[in-house]
This record gives structure tokens, sequence and C-alpha cells, in this order.
């Protein structure tokens, strides 16, 4: 029994993370710009830490999204790693095989 790894694959599901990766980095600057101005809440508004708090949950929602960005960006980073590792791999086992072995068709 044995294993094929389709190296492509690999490189296509490295894509889908790297994109994924720049649509959370996107939304962390949106989240980062929605941030509450002291001037835009009312007295009330003022005395209740209303913007205080709304900024505390922006920062953490854009932070949130950045660790989002850099974790799927690592991980299109492993997986373009391991095809490049399986390559050298396989070409490192055809050179030391060399023509000692051939495929039957």
């Amino acid at each position: 029994m044995g294993y094929e790894v389709q190296i492509a694959a690999l490189r296509a599901d490295a894509t889908i993370w790297e994109d994924t990766a720049k649509v959370l980095s996107s939304a962390a600057t949106t989240a980062s710009g929605a941030r509450v101005p002291a001037n835009a809440v009312s007295i009330v508004g003022q005395l209740a830490d209303f913007d205080t708090v709304a900024n505390e949950l922006v920062d953490l929602a854009a932070q949130i999204l950045r660790q989002g960005d850099n974790a799927t960006t690592k991980m299109a980073t492993t997986l373009r790693s391991v095809a490049r590792q399986y390559e050298t791999d396989d070409a490192a086992a055809q050179a030391s095989i060399g023509a000692e072995w051939t495929p039957i068709s």
C-alpha cells in the first residue's frame, strides 16, 4: 500500500488560506476605523462610558481579525512549504534511484 500527495491541491489550498487572510486583514482595517469619537456621543453616553466601551469592543474585534489574518497566512505558508518539501524529497529519491528503476507501463 502506498500514498500519493497532490502537490497541486496543497498549493490550491494555500491560495484559499491566503485569500482568507486578505479578507481578514481588510476587515481588521475596517474595524479599526470604526472607533467612536468622544464628540459623537451625548453627555449621557459619555457619563455611561459608551464611547470607551464601544472602542474597547472595536479594538478587540480588530485584534481578533488580525490574529485570524496571521493564522491563515501562516497556514498558507506552511502548505506551500510542505509542497516544496515533497517536491524536494521526490527529486532526491529519484536522483538516488537513478536509472535503477523504471515504472511499469
